[in-house]
């Protein structure tokens, strides 16, 4: 036996809310409607674009044309490691 996939637990869910709908069960549509947002990821925050995000193929982009980079990121992220913790500490 396999597991249901997105698409056949979603369709699932429409029929529980047909089901709510037509008993007048206002409490069962609510909860299948919030289901099926969770199963669509839509109960989380969604990310806003800005400049200091970049996509990984960017960055790979950017390491592969220029070696001495990757030694430059992994220095840069040590640094910032050491003063993330000493600013805690303060």
């Amino acid at each position: 036996m396999s597991l249901p996939t997105l698409s056949e637990l979603i369709a699932d869910l429409q029929l529980a809310k047909e089901l709510a709908i037509q008993s007048g069960n206002a409490n069962s549509l609510v909860t299948a409607t919030l289901a099926q947002a969770k199963l669509l990821g839509l109960d989380k925050p969604q990310p806003k674009p800005n400049d200091d995000v970049r996509l990984i193929s960017e960055l790979m982009d950017e390491l592969s044309n220029e070696p001495l980079m990757i030694e430059r990121v992994i220095i840069d992220s040590q640094q910032g490691g050491e003063h993330g913790s000493e600013a805690n500490t303060r």
